[in-house]
């Protein structure tokens, strides 16, 4: 496994030369890789510290890795993550110990005033401000826009829109420089895919609790008002619960995607999985599987529920040890997820005490 450091994308990332390598077991500490819905999501590394003689400048000018250097991470010489740097990590001394990456849905070098519709929204702003990017797919939705973009706040803009029939449009950042629109149907899965991976034993699987479901949610903007309302979940769980989420005060575009994305995720009687571990998976047919193959969206089955889709994976080297996690947005610390939605709550200028 290898981290390849380049200069910041400009043009054309085949035009740029490597100013840094490192083997895993040379020079990294450790690494965490995370794919997720995003793609590729974020990548932290821990180094050997580099000494960067600076007796009176600032250290980060000498320095081979830099804010938005593109990097690469390589596993058997295969491109598996790429993204660009955002953070860097400073021991006492001023050497370089550390630096954090995420995808390119997440670049912001630029801003163009963008007036058109949704699907020649990302193309425009990428061939702009990050011609080394390339867009693959387009949302299947009709409408216009007006406003000023970066690379992302065009992917935020468009995982805001969803169908009529609950279809949210995601944006994922994939190796290749490449940002693709794809859909993802956030109603439980009914077409399995064939042989579908099996909860292992020391999986962590949890189901929510009543506050944390609901049949209803109606999300009132600033022009439009989306009631998502699931009759047969009704039906099965013997009771109704409506939630209601005013966004009134922020730049929505298109209510639905965030009244089917909580309906059918944040407020599903779905149970969450959690797996950390470097053990193999079997699959429904009894073939086995290697923790490292297993993808964001593969299918897995829960005992006593059905399928559920996988929505992160994480790999940590030396090791790799894989962390995954599908089903419903897990919450591991439940009074930290409190706060997190009260902060919410009073910035989309709701009572958080009634809210969510």
């Amino acid at each position: 496994m290898q981290v390849v450091v380049y200069e910041p994308a400009k043009r054309s990332l085949d035009a740029i030369e490597p100013i840094a390598k490192w083997a895993l077991e040379v020079e990294m500490k450790s690494a965490e890789l995370v794919w997720s819905r995003r793609g590729c999501d974020s990548l932290r590394v821990q180094l050997v510290p580099i000494d960067v003689h600076s007796d009176t400048d600032v250290p980060w000018r000498y320095t081979p890795v830099r804010w938005a250097s593109h990097v690469v991470v390589l596993v058997d010489g295969a491109n598996v993550w790429e993204g660009f740097v955002t953070e860097l990590e400073w021991g006492r001394g001023g050497q370089l110990v550390g630096f954090t990456a995420v995808g390119y849905d997440r670049v912001a070098h630029d801003v163009v005033s963008y007036s058109g519709t949704y699907g020649n929204l990302l193309p425009i702003v990428v061939g702009n401000t990050a011609p080394f990017l390339r867009v693959v797919g387009a949302p299947p939705l009709e409408g216009t826009t007006s406003a000023q973009f970066t690379v992302a706040d065009a992917c935020e803009f468009l995982r805001r829109l969803a169908t009529a029939d609950g279809e949210l449009v995601d944006v994922s950042a994939e190796p290749g420089g490449i940002l693709r629109i794809a859909m993802w149907d956030t109603k439980p899965v009914k077409v399995l895919k064939s042989a579908p991976l099996v909860v292992p034993p020391d999986a962590t699987v949890t189901w929510p609790r009543y506050e944390e479901i609901a049949t209803e949610v109606v999300v009132q903007g600033r022009s439009a008002t989306m009631n998502a309302l699931d009759t047969a979940r009704a039906a099965d769980l013997g009771f109704a619960r409506r939630v209601i989420v005013d966004v009134t005060r922020s730049n929505v575009a298109n209510p639905s995607a965030i009244a089917y994305r909580l309906l059918y995720e944040r407020y599903a009687p779905m149970p969450s999985v959690s797996w950390q571990g470097i053990s193999q998976w079997e699959r429904s047919d009894n073939t086995l599987v290697g923790a490292t193959a297993i993808t964001v969206g593969d299918d897995v089955l829960v005992p006593g529920y059905g399928p559920v889709r996988v929505t992160r994976v994480v790999h940590r080297y030396p090791g790799p040890t894989v962390e995954i996690e599908a089903g419903r947005p897990a919450t591991p610390d439940a009074a930290l997820e409190r706060l997190r939605l009260a902060v919410e709550a009073a910035t989309l200028g709701r009572d958080a005490n009634s809210w969510w």
